[in-house]
């Protein structure tokens, strides 16, 4: 690029471009001197500035005020240049004050509703924030928060780390499903040892809730479902029974019933998982705090 051009560039403010737009749209200085709340000499001289910074008059001043064929030109230009300077310092001040911009969670499936309801709120009070929720399970989204792909998680509590920090939102214990017609459906709690004479389905919280679990096993399962959605399904379809936290259970009529165990209660925290050393988006601040705020 030409050092001239570098030099136009450099030299020529939003304050010149401005000024000369006023006085394109008005054809008259004072009118413009008024549109910019500056006096008519500052606009006059706001004008002949950029005239000389461009090398071109942009103005006739013999008779009666009109713009020569430079000024013609650069009307549209600076016009359309305006424009997206406006949008690009709302945008910047929409996402400092927390009202645009993006947060990134990653979610178990287990707390969906949960979520949901903090979403709806959120949703309504910052429509101009675009949310993007990753369902994971709780080790991955663990990794995923130390490596910084997602602004914070909503999981289970794992162990301590020294890179992370977790704000609990919810306590829960754990429950039996199974099919409405099954015989344990009517149970009004349960123990761990009744469910040992029954074909479990696995899933990745079985490992978990088995190291915690005292005494004694849970019963070996043959079919282990890495999909929340998809061991429902074969809980539904009597292949099985299963164990899930309390929130994981849908609100929804599904076929299926849920009854708490007992004896040894074990339960489980969830809550908000995020990494020590990264600072969250004013957006992302904002979800966090919402879901807090529901849960209270």
């Amino acid at each position: 690029m030409p050092n001239t051009v570098r030099e136009t560039i450099a030299h020529l403010s939003i304050g010149h471009l401005r000024n000369f737009l006023y006085v394109a749209q008005t054809l008259s200085f004072k009118e413009a001197a008024d549109k910019a709340a500056r006096s008519q000499p500052a606009v006059s001289l706001s004008i002949r500035e950029m005239e000389q910074r461009l090398g071109g008059e942009l103005f006739d001043r013999k008779k009666n005020l009109a713009t020569t064929p430079l000024g013609e030109y650069c009307v549209p230009v600076v016009k359309e240049l305006l424009i997206h300077y406006d949008a690009a310092v709302r945008s910047m001040t929409a996402h400092a004050a927390g009202f645009a911009g993006e947060a990134v969670v990653s979610v178990v499936p287990s707390v969906a509703d949960l979520f949901a309801q903090a979403l709806i709120e959120f949703m309504a009070s910052y429509p101009e924030i675009k949310v993007r929720l990753i369902s994971e399970n709780s080790k991955i989204i663990r990794n995923k928060v130390l490596r910084g792909e997602v602004d914070f998680g909503v999981c289970a509590y794992q162990s301590a780390n020294p890179l992370l920090s977790f704000t609990r939102i919810r306590t829960e214990g754990y429950g039996l499903v199974c099919p409405h017609g099954h015989e344990l459906a009517g149970r009004g709690e349960l123990e761990w040892s009744d469910l040992l004479k029954y074909p479990l389905i696995g899933s990745e919280l079985l490992p978990d809730i088995e190291l915690r679990k005292k005494p004694g096993p849970l019963i070996h399962t043959n079919l282990t479902v890495s999909s929340f959605q998809l061991m429902l399904k074969m809980v539904e379809n009597g292949l099985g029974i299963t164990v899930i936290p309390e929130l994981a259970m849908p609100r929804h009529e599904c076929g299926l019933s849920f009854v708490k165990l007992c004896k040894p209660t074990i339960q489980r925290e969830v809550g908000i998982l995020k990494s020590v050393n990264r600072r969250l988006s004013t957006a992302a601040s904002r979800l966090e705090a919402c879901l807090l705020e529901s849960i209270d």
